[in-house]
């Protein structure tokens, strides 16, 4: 089930998620003669994520508290978790587990190989080694996919339009984030062809931000690219109150544009 979407993202992740989510669910509920199970894994606490896969699934019929349950874990920042809240999960028996992110995902297929894993908002499953294909994942991974490497290269050029005068550019990236390497080298090959000098600032967890963009500002950044993450979309506010006080120009990224493995 490959396909390309530039519908609304709450839309995609609903519907998507919550029919992946469905079989699995189902059919291994009603062996055990209870009600189906979905673990939820997450770097951070994204309501809207949330929100989209309960509505997708209460358009196919299931409404939490009363013919589903949830157990959720959210690492909230302190990203070196994700593995020790997946095993939590494995061991609350779940009939499927929902994970948010690249590194959730990676938890996730480390903590077990028999529970359905469905992924939601993973950059370049393939590239990172997630997955063997987006045709053919191969063992228990099912889910969504994001084209972060293209959109980066994209919105560095949108940088340069706006900004003419840009030359140093500084990106913001996860370090706990497995997306975020393979980010970062499929776009710095267009920094010299805009005529930019781009340098990587990575993070640990959200408490390094004030000490990230101090650093960022010493630099000499004249402006700002923050990488695909689901920790800094989680902290938006933050971010950007932050790069207001460097007064430094930020293009965060705006991620509608998904893809579904099977």
């Amino acid at each position: 089930m490959f396909g390309h979407t530039q519908m609304d993202r709450r839309q995609f992740l609903g519907g998507v998620c919550g029919t992946a989510v469905l079989l699995p669910l189902t059919v291994h509920a009603q062996k055990l003669g209870r009600n189906p199970r979905i673990g939820y894994l997450s770097p951070a606490r994204l309501p809207q994520l949330l929100q989209a896969l309960h509505d997708g699934l209460h358009e196919l019929g299931y409404v939490e508290g009363q013919n589903i349950a949830f157990d959720y874990r959210f690492a909230e920042g302190q990203a070196k978790t994700l593995d020790e809240l997946a095993a939590q999960l494995v061991q609350l028996g779940p009939d499927v587990i929902v994970t948010v992110a690249s590194g959730a995902a990676f938890a996730a297929k480390r903590a077990t190989t028999t529970i359905p894993i469905v992924m939601a908002t993973v950059g370049e499953p393939v590239g990172i080694g997630l997955v063997a294909s987006l045709a053919r994942p191969g063992g228990n991974i099912t889910g969504v996919t994001l084209y972060g490497s293209d959109l980066a290269r994209k919105r560095l050029e949108l940088l340069k339009e706006t900004i003419p005068a840009v030359r140093r550019v500084a990106l913001l990236g996860n370090t706990t984030n497995p997306f975020t390497a393979f980010n970062w080298n499929e776009v710095q090959p267009a920094g010299p062809a805009l005529g930019l000098e781009l340098q990587l600032f990575t993070i640990t967890g959200l408490g390094e931000f004030p000490a990230t963009f101090a650093a960022i500002k010493q630099s000499g950044a004249n402006a700002l690219l923050v990488l695909s993450d689901a920790l800094f979309n989680a902290a938006r506010r933050e971010i950007i109150k932050l790069a207001s006080q460097s007064s430094l120009p930020t293009m965060l990224r705006h991620e509608n544009s998904s893809k579904t493995v099977d």
